[in-house]
């Protein structure tokens, strides 16, 4: 299984930006995405890829699924 993670943008260069989650910081490459990418902003990362750019709201509602699977809940019931 694949996942892409939202993680927050701490700096940009060109092509390439350092994203964040809890600590941890990554690079991502983000030329294939349209939007204009700013510091502060969210995006669903995988493989070190931009896959697309997400605002707080889903960034969140997708980190709390992925806890909620971590933890072996569900949150459908």
């Amino acid at each position: 299984m694949c996942l892409a993670i939202p993680m927050k943008v701490v700096n940009v260069l060109d092509d390439f930006c350092t994203v964040e989650l809890n600590g941890v910081s990554k690079t991502c490459f983000i030329g294939f995405l349209e939007d204009k990418i700013d510091i502060g902003d969210f995006l669903l990362v995988h493989s070190g890829m931009a896959i697309k750019k997400l605002n707080l709201e889903e960034s969140e509602a997708i980190l709390k699924e992925i806890s909620l699977l971590i933890e072996g809940e569900s949150s459908e019931s």
